[in-house]
Parts: structure tokens; sequence; C-alpha cells
């Protein structure tokens, strides 16, 4: 059952609830940004205070609270109605994040000033080079598989509820080794991986998960953004066992998204040199270009 979603400009919390009026329209529009997948929304809703309202048949997404909110792009609804709106009932000036390319410029056109958001950019990956690693330009990432699974019994589990309890006591390794509670972003991360392995099925979430010598050590959590994307949300591994996330990397795309999707969106990098780095050393296909656009007072 759909809990009821007002109309604009009023607003309700997201919640679980709300999936099957999300799934409707992000198929019909083809949802290219990590940040607009359903998965993402309502996992991070309460550190990011996400709401949902209807808008000229398609739905509106505000994050913040009333005089502190931005948006982001809105699904299923024209630049034009999205420009109107806001002129009618925000008052400026008004910030709408992560918005795809040919949305913010058609919203400059509308006289909203945008600029690149390149920390936020998703990269998108071919799902069978993930799953192949062909050639020299992976020479590395298959010696790192070569190193553990000479090293140790390992093997592949699709990720199921029944295996969320040994999912959470890796993430809580983990977080002990990464000082979550001292990061407002890990431990608001914490917060988002622990809400989707208690809501895999509800959310539309789904997984894998690398056992080593009988012991879970590795984990991710992935959803379908569309039709021909899958958009991986969180990738945990033992930072004990080096390997490890080239692994649960290789074998997810191997066992669970080569032949069901064409795509992979691994999100972005958040500017963070060294996850930059990672993610630019897989080769991705392209990149969803993100920008922030302002409509000034």
């Amino acid at each position: 059952m759909t809990a009821a979603i007002p109309e604009f400009p009023d607003f309700t919390v997201l919640e679980i609830a709300h999936r099957d009026a999300f799934l409707k329209i992000a198929d019909e529009e083809r949802v290219r940004t990590s940040e607009r997948s359903f998965g993402n929304l309502v996992l991070w809703r309460h550190p990011v205070r996400t709401h949902v309202a209807r808008l000229a048949g398609g739905l509106c997404i505000r994050w913040g609270v009333p005089g502190e909110e931005v948006f982001t792009q809105p699904m299923g609804v024209a630049p034009a109605l999205f420009d109107a709106a806001i002129r009618a009932s925000v008052e400026p000036p008004v910030t709408a994040l992560r918005v795809e390319e040919e949305y913010a410029a058609a919203l400059e056109g509308l006289g909203w000033s945008i600029a690149p958001d390149r920390n936020n950019w998703d990269y998108v990956y071919l799902a069978d080079d993930l799953a192949e690693l062909s050639g020299r330009r992976f020479d590395g990432k298959r010696n790192h598989i070569k190193t553990v699974t000479d090293a140790h019994d390992c093997r592949y589990e699709a990720l199921t509820p029944a295996l969320a309890g040994e999912c959470l006591a890796l993430q809580k390794r983990w977080c002990k080794a990464k000082a979550c509670d001292e990061s407002e972003g890990l431990s608001w991360e914490d917060k988002a991986v622990k809400l989707g392995l208690a809501s895999l099925e509800e959310v539309g979430l789904f997984g894998g998960t690398v056992f080593v010598d009988g012991e879970l050590e590795a984990f991710c959590i992935a959803e379908r953004l569309n039709h021909d994307t899958a958009v991986v949300h969180f990738e945990k591994a033992s930072p004990e066992i080096p390997g490890l996330y080239q692994l649960i990397n290789y074998w997810f795309a191997r066992k669970a998204l080569r032949g069901r999707f064409t795509y992979v969106n691994r999100e972005q990098d958040l500017g963070i040199e060294g996850l930059r780095r990672a993610k630019e050393s897989y080769y991705p296909h392209h990149m969803v270009r993100k920008y922030t656009a302002v409509l000034a007072g």
C-alpha cells in the first residue's frame, strides 16, 4: 500500500511506503543520478530530512527544513513547471542540488544560474568491464584478487535478510576501525547501512557477500536505478584482508549484474582524492554530470 503524498507546496517526510509512487515515475523518466534512486532517498532521509510532494503529475523532492530547504531535480516534472511552482511558492533565493546536465541547462534558460558540481558526478561503468577485468589496464585488480583467493578460502553468496546480522557485525567492526563516531558523514552512513540491511526487501535492495575462511568479511548493497543500470550504494570489506574490495566488486558484477544490467553506477567521489583515484582506476564508461542551480532573489 502506498502512503499518501500531499500536493506541492505541502510536503511530507519520505517513507518506505512511498516506494511504489517513486518507482512508477522513475521507470518512465529513466532516472540517472544516484541521489534520486528511491533507496538513496529513503535510506538517507533522516540526516538530510528528505520530504516529498506531488507536483504536475510527478514528485518534488526537498531536503532540509522550511526556511533552510534545498531541492533536487524533481521526478517526472518538466523544468518549466518546476520553475513556475518554485517562483509561486518559495521565497528566493532557491537552490537545487545534483541536477542533471540537460535539466540544469533548461533551468538556466529560465533564469537560474548553474555551476558544475564535479565532486558529485556519478561514475558509471560497463557491467561487462567490471565482471571481466580484461586487459592490461586491470592487471593490478586481478593481482589483488589472486592474492586474497590464493591465501584464503573465499566464496560468494547473494545478500539476503538471513545474512543481515552477519553484515551488521562486519559494519560494526568496520566502523570501529574507521572511527565512525568521530565523523558526522560516516556516522550518517552507518545509520543508512543499518536501515538498508533491516529493510532490504521493503526498499527493493539487493547485494552480495564474500565469506573468507567461513566468516562474512565483505558485503555490498545495490539497487535497480533504471531498466539498464544498477547503482551500488554501499560496499564494505574487512580492513584486515587486502584485496577484498576488489574481490567483492568483481564477484558482485560477475554473479549479480552481468547479463541483467548494461551499466553500473558506483556513485560519486565527494572530492576525496583517494576515492577519486580508486574510482578512476576502474575506467568509467561515462560520468553523470551534475550541477547546482540557484534562483536568485
